[in-house]
């Protein structure tokens, strides 16, 4: 039926075709080979967006949303749902990128996002390694859960200041992110919410945050805090693994629970006091954290678990508090300035290998054996 058309004549007929049934159209173009040259250029694709009214109108008509213009003719030549939505939704009036709304679309290279957004959902981008956006619609006030999780070319400098939420994963693995603060109404740092963001170089964290949760932090290499907000209470499992910047020279006097592995090998952690209230100092919390210079412990503690302070070879301790009852295996392993006289009558148990290696003071060279006629 479509043999003999011109060319021109045959992009007017798939342009109406399209209007009516544009699922179909995608197999129109794979199984006709000489509608193959139309079917594969952008600007055809560009008519049918308009001829359907999809074409995000906040951005040029050449370079729809900002996408290369293969990026944009793969996305639109498959035609699936889901990216038909993605283009209904890029209009100047949405408020919401729906969840897993871009998942995956690797060439996305949004300049902006609409103005008057306000919330983007569950996995809306994630895993779009080119999406390289460097600020957010100022009205946005909740990021969901994995929203930009393996954005990897993500390069915010910073967040809308009436963001109140940013969920769990938003940002995991967003190695280019380079915030210097966030937004001042935060009350919680979500669990993995900026794993391994290897650029991060907050000076600071808002005031009002009193939970930091599980791997918040996580292998955020460059982050180099010297102080946690005033009411911080409790800090979550891994919250700063590996965080080998991390600076702090002290941490919230309202601060009651620190978990495990809080702050493994945060080699430049600097403390040299904890909070009082600390009644457990849990499993590899501080292990490896070698600039650690505590000298003493909070009096409410009883226990100290395996591998607590393992390798925090700058901890000079001479004392332990009265209360304590348990030393765990290893807790003190590796510990070479540790200098204790003597340890509390309330110990009940000491583990395996709890000070194995505790060398001070040292004796390289030890007196003479006394001589005896």
């Amino acid at each position: 039926m479509l043999i003999g058309l011109t060319s021109d004549v045959l992009r007017l007929v798939l342009v109406s075709f399209a209007n009516d049934a544009c699922d179909e159209l995608a197999n129109v173009c794979a199984t006709n080979r000489c509608l193959l040259d139309i079917c594969k250029d952008p600007s055809f694709w560009s008519d049918v967006l308009r001829a359907q009214k999809w074409m995000p109108d906040w951005s040029s008509p050449t370079c729809p949303g900002g996408m290369t213009p293969n990026a944009y003719f793969k996305m639109v030549y498959t035609m699936n749902k889901r990216h038909r939505n993605c283009l209904l939704g890029l209009r100047k009036t949405t408020t919401t990128i729906a969840r897993f709304a871009f998942h995956k679309c690797t060439s996305l290279v949004l300049r902006e996002l609409p103005p008057e957004i306000t919330t983007i959902e569950d996995r809306a981008f994630a895993g779009c390694t080119s999406l390289a956006l460097t600020h957010l619609p100022p009205n946005v006030t909740t990021i969901e859960a994995g929203a930009f999780d393996e954005c990897t070319a993500l390069a915010l400098t910073h967040l809308p200041p009436n963001l109140t939420r940013i969920k769990s994963y938003a940002f995991y693995e967003c190695r280019a992110l380079a915030l210097t603060e966030l937004p001042p109404n935060l009350t919680t740092i979500a669990r993995f919410a900026f794993h391994k963001c290897t650029s991060l170089v907050l000076r600071e964290l808002p005031p009002e945050i009193t939970t930091i949760e599980d791997s918040a932090f996580a292998g955020c290499t460059s982050l180099a805090l010297t102080h946690l907000p005033p009411n911080l209470k409790t800090i979550e499992a891994a919250a700063f693994y590996e965080c080998t910047a991390l600076a702090l020279t002290h941490l919230p006097p309202n601060l009651t629970r620190i978990k495990s592995y809080a702050f493994y090998e945060c080699r430049a952690l600097a403390l040299t006091h904890l909070p009082p209230d600390l009644k457990t100092i849990e499993h590899s919390t501080f292990q490896g954290c070698r600039s650690l210079k505590l000298t003493e412990l909070p009096l409410a503690l009883t226990t100290i678990e395996p591998y607590a302070f393992y390798e925090c070879t700058a901890l000079a301790l001479s004392h332990l508090p009265p209360n304590v009852t348990t030393i765990e295996e290893s807790a003190f392993r590796k510990c070479t300035l540790l200098a204790l006289t003597h340890l509390p009558p309330t110990l009940t148990l000491i583990g395996a290998n709890a000070f194995e290696g505790c060398t001070y003071p040292r004796r390289d060279n030890p007196p003479p054996l006394p001589c005896h006629s």
